[in-house]
């Protein structure tokens, strides 16, 4: 039973991408802010990657993503969403995190300007919360209106994370 799908960020460190070779960032800061285009940017360089764990629904997604732009991604790293932005942070790759954990790490201070955040608009690369139940046990009025609530406030957040136009507001981005 689906509960909330948030789309995925690329999230990559200033200093790692000009040190890739990647000359034109705020150009691609600006260009997110319309249309990422995310096949272009993984074609830039062989970048080193910050991954979920293998066996996991997104890990499976973002791998099914490469293999279809055709890029054999250099995984450095393997861990949790926090171990992600960790990693991201100090520059040690490129991750992909959903932007309400970006927002609460922003919040919590772990943000500064040398970080890129670009948004990406790929129905394939959603981050979905599903509620796991079992068909042959309906389920209670209860249990119903706790799913329709949860979606709603979930949905709620995320807007109030994301711009009127589905992506984070330039000034959490780095952009003008």
């Amino acid at each position: 039973l689906p509960l909330a799908a948030e789309p995925l960020c690329c999230v990559a460190k200033k200093s790692l991408l000009n040190q890739y070779g990647v000359t034109d960032i705020d150009g691609l800061l600006e260009d997110s802010k319309i249309r990422f285009d995310l096949k272009r940017f993984l074609h830039l360089a062989q970048f080193p990657y910050v991954f979920p764990p293998q066996n996991n629904r997104l890990r499976l997604n973002i791998d099914r993503y490469f293999y279809e732009a055709g890029v054999v991604p250099q995984v450095v790293f393997e861990g949790s969403n926090r171990l992600i932005w960790n990693m991201c942070y100090r520059g040690c790759g490129v991750g992909f995190l959903t932007p309400t954990l970006l927002y609460d790490s922003m919040i919590s201070g772990k943000y500064n300007q040398d970080m890129c955040i670009f948004p990406i608009y790929d129905a394939s690369l959603v981050s979905n919360v599903d509620a796991v139940y079992l068909k042959s046990r309906p389920l209670s009025a209860a249990f119903q209106t706790l799913v329709e609530i949860t979606q709603e406030v979930f949905q709620a957040y995320v807007r109030t994370v994301l711009g009127q136009n589905g992506t984070l507001s330039p000034s959490k981005t780095g952009g003008t």
